[in-house]
């Protein structure tokens, strides 16, 4: 909480700092966020696609914008994992092939630092080349864990078990508690058009481990494409 609070502070710092004549926007963004996460010691990790929105503002420092942005976004993340339970394990088993299925499911607010250059076209229009600091904060969560069994034979029938639980936030040994806060840095490309329309695409790459299992390795990275609206200029 100490590092969000000074990374806000500086950013607070920045925007006074900033000439009062500067040209400031002020706008509304939306589009898609694909979470793509990186697991250690697992068979497949899969990519998950969500809506997300946000607010978003841009000044003008003169060669450079500066383009915070808070946003609404939800990071799903599904790991699956196989492992044989071998025949005589019980009393009277036979071969067993086990897959787990975790879906974790986490709401964050994401607050990212864009530092853009815009290259001028012919057009009137820009490309913009970004790149940004960026700190991701997690408020709600839940975990979904199937466990799917069946006889390692062909035509063996599956027995399905699943629980659905909260996760909670910290940095205690727990299943279901994950780290609150990931600190990352992002890259991006966009394509301003006159009318205040812009079109970005950033990938996000998660610095922190949010798993506190010490047996595995848990980093969230981000495909994040975004049409944002200037509504307000000045």
């Amino acid at each position: 909480m100490k590092k969000i609070i000074k990374s806000l502070t500086v950013a607070s710092v920045l925007l006074l700092s900033i000439n009062a004549n500067a040209q400031f926007k002020l706008g509304v963004q939306g589009g898609v966020n694909i979470t793509s996460p990186t697991v250690s010691g697992l068979t497949k990790a899969e990519n998950v696609s969500k809506p997300f929105f946000g607010i978003i503002a841009q000044i003008d420092l003169g060669g450079l914008y500066f383009r915070p942005s808070l946003n609404y976004l939800q990071n799903q993340a599904n790991t699956v994992t196989t492992a044989t339970i071998p025949a005589g394990s019980l009393p009277g088993s036979i071969a067993q092939l086990q897959t787990t299925t975790i879906t974790r499911s986490v709401k964050n607010v994401e607050i990212p630092l864009d530092l853009v250059l815009p290259i001028k076209l012919k057009s009137g229009n820009k490309f913009l080349i970004s790149i940004a600091p960026t700190v991701t904060v997690g408020f709600k969560g839940n975990q979904n864990r199937s466990v799917s069994t069946t006889a390692a034979i062909t035509g063996g029938s599956a027995t399905t078990t699943t629980t659905s639980s909260n996760l909670t936030f910290g940095n205690n040994n727990n299943p279901l508690e994950i780290k609150g806060v990931d600190w990352g840095s992002r890259f991006g490309l966009g394509y301003a058009f006159k009318g205040g329309l812009q079109l970005n695409a950033a990938y996000k790459l998660g610095f922190t481990d949010t798993d506190n299992n010490p047996n595995t390795t848990t980093k969230t990275n981000n495909v994040i494409v975004t049409l944002a609206y200037f509504l307000f200029k000045k």
